[in-house]
């Protein structure tokens, strides 16, 4: 386990990061302490994560090509694996066979992988909720710290992908949904937010297949009002954290001037902000050093629902009267609204230096920049595609100065996510 240390040690060189681990309840925070004797595919997995990462930061060219050789056994294991049974003598835990997968997830990029295929971040994910889906909810241990990390540490990632794939998950269905109230029975922030949200790639599924001709059109007035259904529940949450909040500031950003704020930060998006005419108020966080908001979360999820609805409008225009009083134009002012929440966010995302920060405020800006460009907001637009510049601008200087990787996948995840908010395109499938 030496190498496991030298690696999270290279990767998470201080206290507070490798704290950080524990807060965001990643797997990499326990994965030292479980026991991998009795499982050589998860040792090799393990193996096979610091071969790569180690000798692409060394440049020990022996290290990467044990790496790829380790890589290649853990592939050839898993195919092994996920054909057994419980009860044949070479079974393996699904536990196991999902945190190999999962670590096969942070193989370095820099390295070429021993096959060639599709993003394999995006393959090894989906892979993970399919075992889910297969083995159900039932070997998952809630009163198991490295259980509940490993849980916590798929939704987000499966959540993305199934948007960027509009296929359902695993996590969407009523035992796993359950599985995440028991782990969490004083019904935190993010419980609630996934309760909604992990339906969104089914009702994805649902729209492609309506127009693809899969499903007939009389659900068309069932799924309209699944869609309404769903945003009302998420506006819900978030009014819910407002209420509850010691201090409503905490989740409801105040809007404040740009014009105000210090102009001493040289932020590439910042000084584009700044000089920008477009949006000159911008959203202030009572809870700055909180990255992700859930004032942000719900906008998103409630642009990609106004979004859906216009798709439906779009390709099935007789639906208008299954969304009365709600006329098209009442969505798109919606959904405009929205965009414009996120832009005024942007100032908030982009003041983190980090690749993985990087991608998320990237991310944020494309969901608002498709809209624009399918509702023709050309102003909106252009400052969308400012900010974008800038920030390719700074995630450069971000890889020469201060993070040259990330282990975060996500950003490969955001594109295919931003998608659900093209409305005019017949295929939006990644």
């Amino acid at each position: 386990m030496q190498m496991l240390s030298d690696f999270l040690e290279s990767n998470f060189p201080s206290t507070r990061a490798r704290a950080g681990l524990a807060d965001r309840g990643s797997y990499l925070a326990t994965l030292p302490d479980i026991e991998i004797a009795t499982t050589p595919m998860l040792k090799t997995a393990i193996d096979t994560l610091c071969f790569a990462h180690i000798g692409a930061k060394t440049g020990d060219r022996r290290l990467v090509q044990r790496s790829q050789t380790s890589y290649g056994q853990v592939l050839s294991s898993l195919i092994t694996a996920v054909n057994r049974r419980s009860g044949d003598i070479s079974y393996i835990e699904p536990r196991a066979v999902i945190t190999s997968i999962m670590l096969l997830c942070l193989y370095d990029d820099s390295i070429p992988l021993p096959f060639q295929g599709e993003n394999g971040w995006a393959t090894h994910y989906w892979g993970c909720q399919q075992l889910l889906g297969a083995h159900g909810p039932g070997f998952m241990r809630i009163d198991d710290p490295f259980d509940r990390m490993l849980f916590n540490s798929l939704r987000m990632p499966c959540f993305f992908l199934g948007v960027a794939k509009r296929k359902s998950i695993a996590q969407g269905q009523p035992e796993w949904l359950q599985l995440s109230e028991d782990m969490d029975p004083t019904g935190g922030a993010f419980t609630g937010f996934y309760r909604v949200a992990m339906r969104m790639p089914a009702i994805l599924e649902r729209i492609d297949d309506v127009l693809e001709g899969h499903l007939s059109h009389n659900i068309v007035q069932k799924l309209c009002v699944e869609i309404q259904s769903f945003r009302l529940e998420m506006v819900q949450w978030h009014a819910g954290l407002v209420e509850n909040s010691k201090n409503p500031h905490w989740e409801l950003p105040k809007v404040v001037d740009i014009a105000d704020l210090s102009s001493a930060s040289t932020n590439a998006e910042h000084l584009y902000m700044r000089r920008s005419k477009t949006f000159t108020k911008i959203f202030e966080f009572g809870l700055p050093k909180k990255v992700v908001q859930n004032h942000t979360l719900c906008a998103m999820s409630c642009i990609v629902m106004d979004c859906s609805l216009l798709r439906l409008l779009h390709f099935i225009p007789g639906c208008a009267t299954y969304l009365l009083p709600d006329r098209l134009e009442d969505i798109e002012q919606r959904a405009f609204s929205q965009s414009t929440i996120l832009c005024r966010s942007l100032y908030h995302y982009t003041s983190f230096d980090g690749l993985a920060y990087a991608d998320f405020s990237e991310f944020i800006n494309d969901i608002a920049l498709n809209f624009f460009e399918e509702y023709g907001a050309v102003k909106e637009m252009q400052w969308c595609l400012g900010v974008r510049a800038a920030t390719t601008v700074r995630r450069q200087r971000i890889k020469e100065n201060v993070q040259p990787r990330t282990l975060c996948r996500m950003g490969d995840a955001g594109p295919g996510f931003a998608m659900a908010c093209r409305y005019r395109a017949p295929m939006l499938k990644s």
